[in-house]
């Protein structure tokens, strides 16, 4: 007996498989490049808010923060550059100023990631809100805290 034809069913295990290995190997590479993209994200956010501790450090002898009048071209500057849809700064009253092109979407949960990593004292990066990504949800943003 001799193999002149793979079976059909054979034939239509081994399709199968190959779709599920592509689909596998596509689904890693993708959560990969995703995690490598947010880790991108968070450096860069790191760099901008650096750079702004180091500015508002200098400046550190004017008591509010929202007096700094050349600040807001400086940060407007900053954020466009690295992507950042907006950034919220709180004063010594705690008093929110926010930045960015529109106005920040989900306010309060960002001010509330702020005043946590202000009474901790390290920095907090966390996700905040959900969309619908290609497989399943994601998280919408990514909120960077420095007290």
């Amino acid at each position: 007996m001799g193999f002149r034809a793979l079976k059909t069913k054979t034939t239509i295990n081994l399709a199968l498989l190959l779709l599920l290995a592509m689909f596998s190997i596509d689904l890693v590479t993708m959560v990969t490049a995703q995690r490598n993209l947010i880790l991108a994200e968070v450096s860069k956010g790191r760099a901008v808010s650096s750079l702004l501790a180091s500015y508002i450090g200098e400046h550190s002898g004017i008591e509010d923060i929202s007096s700094l009048s050349e600040l807001g071209a400086k940060v407007g500057l900053a954020i466009g550059e690295a992507g950042a849809s907006c950034l919220i700064l709180l004063d010594h009253n705690k008093q929110r100023i926010s930045f960015g092109d529109s106005r920040c979407t989900r306010e309060d949960s960002i001010a509330g990631v702020a005043e946590k990593a202000i009474s901790v004292g390290e920095e907090c990066v966390q996700f905040i809100g959900s969309t619908f990504g290609f497989f399943w949800m994601q998280h919408e943003y990514l909120v960077i805290a420095v007290p």
